[in-house]
């Protein structure tokens, strides 16, 4: 049983704390984070600002060392607002949406003269100065830049990544760092803001082998150049995203992250690390990796949750069929080669005419002989007859198929079919990167058919983007490894809160163990560094206890609560036996009382909130308050919310004339004091 904390929720507009009813925020991967505040009805507040700045806090009711502090749960800008009258009462709710909602705002033309509206890209792109002499005359360089041959976009990825130690995730980071650069608006919110200083990102670290970037430059250029002008930039950059199977992440109730390179000043610290606000997270996608510890979900946390499996909707063999559509009437198109999944069917089916039977070694074999993925031929006079004397792949069968049949799943994805085609890099090339993406999707496609659900009380430490793993300390051992597409967390000013988790990619840890072998992990990609997420067979490298993948979600979540679970064993083990260590311990805890379970998953879990005052500081806001617990209303001023500053100032002064009415309202004519 946990135990009640207080939550003390408080929202604040433009730096000044109004009265909070409750708040609804919701995460999801590659989508900007949404919040839905209601609020006390009044005249005052039906004249709110488009962009009004918003931040809720609610206190750390775990951290009971220093009085659970105000922390920040989410932050972002006003897009629209509600109201409705029923018999019992009237309703007002703020819509808000996070920071990146200016990455949405950015259309493809405005950055591009290649993609600009109509006969603007003849007409006006040669008038702009070329990049190398604005730079020679000293002009301040524009995101958007003139020239027919070389977008925007290309030049931008193509500068970075002369600097070898950058990789196409640092290049497509590099484009965002544009935006400010376009016109006073987009100037204004990053100076105020500091979006780009918020932004942590850590590729796969070897994306190197999934496609060769240099050879693909004119693949990645078409893609971009056939956007649209109206398309986005946070559109154009996933699209990219998707080539490299990474994707964007917004954090519910950020964390201080390790940060070297930022514009502004850093957080404050008892060490020399320079650390940001890890608001907005760009990394590779993770459902096969050991979960953080801050994503365990232990018994006393949730109630109830459903897990199904469906063996029918797992495909035993993929057929990957790239297709490139080829110009003119009657015309076929031109096909690469076929790949096909698991390795002994892909064996089979590369040669036909002289087949011999193959035991498989796949990936998921549990031995040499008795394997998954291992085969054998199937074959009759009466087939081989009916077949013209040739072996067909249904005669072929996997162990698997030999329990439940074929099922068979096809995919014939490739972005910008004819940029592929026609690019630099080599058939040899092409058909590698095939293979890998076949591979990939032949496990996702396992997988993403398990969702499931959870509910629990309020859990500040849940992030998307991230494996999770459900504990249960039943014989049953009903332990489940998932991947968090989405968080939904609901707060109440006078009350608590909880949270709604959707998972994907659901497996039991004891099927993930019996299916796969010593790793006790489904396929880790050949584009994924070996040392720092392990291959199959093989865990990731371990250096005193700690592994590379532990640097590697601190790079993302910050120092608490990032240490994967099969590091919580001191040598290289299975996520199975980590878990059954966390369940020894968690029992042992048991023993002691509410008091000390709650104690030992905080200590786990809990990850490195940045405190409201912090998050404030960031933005260069300041507040006379000496304790933010006080009942008294806390105001923050100066920074971003100084209304004199040269670049934001007039928009500040303008959004808060209807708060300023509304404070007033509510304190002489509702009575509310704080």
């Amino acid at each position: 049983m946990s135990l009640g904390r207080p939550l003390g929720s408080k929202l604040f507009l433009e730096g000044k704390e109004v009265p909070l009813i409750g708040a609804t925020m919701n995460f999801s991967e590659n989508q900007a984070s949404i919040a839905y505040i209601d609020l006390v009805p009044h005249e005052a507040i039906n004249h709110i600002k488009p962009r009004t700045h918003v931040e809720i806090a609610v206190r750390d009711y775990n951290n009971i060392e220093d009085n659970f502090p105000f922390v920040t749960a989410w932050e972002g800008e006003v897009f629209g607002f509600s109201f409705s009258k029923e018999v019992n009462g009237r309703t007002f709710s703020v819509s808000a949406i996070d920071m990146t909602s200016y990455w949405d705002n950015v259309l493809s033309y405005f950055m591009n003269t290649n993609a600009s509206l109509g006969a603007g890209g003849i007409i006006k792109g040669p008038m702009g100065v070329d990049y190398q002499t604005a730079q020679a005359q000293g002009y301040r360089i524009n995101a958007t830049i003139g020239g027919a041959d070389v977008s925007f976009f290309a030049q931008t990825i193509n500068n970075t990544l002369k600097d070898k130690s950058k990789d196409f995730l640092d290049a497509l980071f590099a484009v965002y760092v544009q935006i400010s650069d376009i016109n006073d608006f987009y100037t204004a919110g990053e100076k105020k803001l500091r979006i780009r200083d918020r932004v942590v990102l850590k590729s796969s670290g070897a994306l190197q082998k999934l496609v060769n970037v240099s050879d693909a430059k004119k693949w990645f250029s078409g893609i971009i150049d056939q956007s649209g002008g109206f398309t986005s930039l946070r559109q154009v950059i996933q699209n990219l995203l998707g080539i490299i199977f990474h994707s964007f992440v917004p954090m519910p109730f950020p964390a201080r992250v390790a940060r070297a390179n930022m514009e502004g000043a850093s957080l404050p610290g008892i060490d020399n690390v320079k650390r940001t606000i890890g608001s907005y997270v760009l990394k590779p996608s993770l459902y096969m990796i050991a979960p953080p510890m801050c994503n365990i979900f232990f018994p006393d946390e949730y109630s109830q949750f459903s897990f199904n499996r469906n063996f029918f909707n797992e495909p035993t063999r993929l057929i990957y069929q790239p297709v490139m559509a080829v110009f003119g009437a009657g015309q076929p198109d031109v096909i690469l080669s076929y790949v096909y999944e698991p390795p002994s069917f892909n064996n089979f089916m590369q040669r036909q005419d002289d087949w011999k039977p193959f035991i498989g070694t796949g990936d998921m074999d549990v031995s040499s002989d008795q394997g998954y993925w291992a085969g054998t031929v199937l074959s009759t006079d009466a087939t081989a007859r009916f077949n013209g004397g040739r072996l067909r792949e249904s005669q072929f069968l996997t162990n698997e198929e030999k329990l439940k049949g074929i099922f068979m799943a096809s995919e014939k994805m490739l972005p910008l079919n004819n940029e592929f085609q026609g690019s630099d890099l080599t058939e040899i090339s092409k058909q590698d990167f095939c293979q890998k993406v076949a591979k990939y999707l032949f496990y996702k496609k396992r997988f993403e058919n398990r969702t499931l659900q959870i509910t629990s009380h309020l859990k500040l430490s849940v992030v998307p983007g991230f494996p999770v793993l459900i504990l249960d300390d039943s014989d049953a051992k009903q332990n489940v490894v998932a991947y968090c597409t989405s968080v939904s967390h609901r707060i109440y000013a006078t009350q608590g809160g909880y949270t709604n988790v959707t998972l994907t990619y659901a497996r039991t840890v004891d099927e993930q163990q019996q299916s796969t072998s010593a790793s006790g992990e489904p396929l880790v990609p050949a584009f994924y560094a070996s040392e720092v997420f392990g291959t199959s067979g093989v865990s990731p490298v371990k250096s005193a206890g700690k592994s590379k993948l532990s640097l590697f979600y601190s790079a993302l979540l910050g120092d608490k609560g990032s240490k994967p679970v099969t590091d919580y064993v001191k040598t290289q083990g299975t996520l199975s036996g980590a878990v059954d260590a966390l369940l020894v311990d968690y029992r042992k805890k048991k023993e002691s009382g509410a008091e000390d379970v709650q104690s030992f998953i905080a200590s786990l879990t809990g990850r490195d909130y940045v405190r409201l005052r912090d998050s404030m500081g960031f933005k260069g806001a300041t507040t006379e308050t000496k304790d933010l617990r006080t009942e008294n209303w806390t105001d923050f001023t100066g920074g971003a919310f100084n209304p004199i500053d040269q670049v934001f100032g007039a928009t500040v002064t303008a959004r808060l004339v209807p708060i300023n009415k509304y404070r007033e309202a509510l304190k002489s004519q509702r009575g509310f004091r704080g």
